[in-house]
């Protein structure tokens, strides 16, 4: 595994530390680990909603107005 340094200022190094020591994660590396994780997943799945937008408006006329179909995409997506 590779290594990293990071500066922070210190409301940011207090941050990270504050949740370290609340018990859901084992040391920083883990909780830097686990934000970039949740940053790749957000970008992959913003990019599996922007293809199915422009699929969506690629296809066929439907009976839905493109609105009902963009609401209905924006709660399925949570």
């Amino acid at each position: 595994m590779a290594t990293m340094n990071i500066s922070l200022p210190d409301k940011l190094k207090a941050f990270v530390e504050d949740r370290v020591a609340e018990g859901s994660y084992a040391n920083v590396s883990d909780y830097v680990r686990d934000i970039l994780r949740k940053e790749q997943d957000a970008k992959s799945y913003k990019a599996y909603l922007q293809e199915s937008i422009e699929a969506s408006l690629k296809s066929p006329v439907s009976d839905f107005v493109r609105s009902d179909m963009l609401n209905r995409m924006r709660k399925s997506a949570g």
